[in-house]
């Protein structure tokens, strides 16, 4: 899957909070995967599939991992709808997913921390 990848000083723990909170105030239905994933869903599958380029929706998987070095990886991986959406709903997916990115980011500052590195996977 496609994706955002950002590097961090915070700890996973608080990268963690973080994404949830990031993930409840953007609408998005959280499901723990394990206890450093989540998976996040917006908007509805079924008007999605029928809709997809005006109502896309949105699935992303979250992984936290610490590296050896003590940054923290946040990894955002996002769905590419393009047999539901075309190319209109692949953009507002990955638009979506540059918002959750952007929100967590923001988070992140707001505590003192900083993002090291942002890169698009």
């Amino acid at each position: 899957m496609p994706g955002i990848t950002l590097v961090t000083n915070q700890d996973a723990r608080l990268a963690m909070q973080n994404v949830k909170k990031v993930a409840n105030r953007l609408d998005y239905s959280v499901t723990a995967v394990s206890e450093s994933e989540l998976a996040l869903h917006k908007g509805n599958p079924i008007t999605g599939t029928l809709l997809g380029a005006f109502f896309p929706y949105s699935r992303l998987r979250v992984l936290i991992r610490t590296n050896p070095d003590k940054t923290v990886e946040i990894d955002i991986l996002r769905n590419s709808p393009w047999w539901t959406g075309g190319a209109l709903g692949v953009k507002r997916t990955k638009d979506r997913a540059e918002e959750f990115a952007d929100g967590i980011a923001d988070a992140i500052r707001e505590q003192h921390g900083e993002i090291l590195r942002r890169e698009t996977i």
